[in-house]
């Protein structure tokens, strides 16, 4: 990828955009919950969420321009992952580094790393195997660990 990639937080004014891409029918199709989520309940999560020490948002930019969102749910053992791209980036081939890089921002490293898959979304099972996660529980959803401690 020759386009410059950042990572930043995520701030106030991501809002709409974020539900924008989270409500996309492509997105609700593979998500845990797949119903709409009205833009209200959003706004309420997302202010709490932005506040929170348990969670972190990050915003990946190509070319300074909102391309995906990165959020991490933290516990004692571990830190639940999720991705959401923008649409015009999927299959570009630039998910991997922008998980990548956003792990790599993270304020503390918890010594693993885990992700709920919906067994249909071949799309995001491949992006997270092929960084190293491996199926853990097998059902609907996949369970999906990494190791970050060395």
């Amino acid at each position: 990828m020759t386009d410059t990639l950042t990572i930043r937080a995520a701030r106030p004014d991501d809002a709409r955009l974020l539900w924008e891409w989270r409500n996309a029918p492509d997105v609700r199709s593979v998500s845990l919950d797949s119903d709409p989520i009205p833009f209200e309940q959003h706004r309420e999560w997302y202010e709490r969420s932005l506040v929170s020490a348990d969670r972190d948002i990050l915003i990946a930019e190509i070319e300074s321009s909102p391309a995906a969102m990165v959020r991490f749910d933290h516990d004692i053992d571990a830190s639940t992952v999720s991705i959401v791209l923008a649409s015009a980036i999927r299959g570009r081939g630039i998910a991997r580094q922008i998980l990548t890089s956003a792990i790599r921002t993270l304020r503390s490293r918890p010594p693993t790393l885990r992700a709920f898959i919906k067994p249909e979304n071949a799309p995001s099972l491949a992006l997270f195997q092929g960084m190293g996660f491996e199926i853990v529980k097998h059902g609907d959803p996949l369970v999906l660990e990494m190791t970050t401690q060395e």
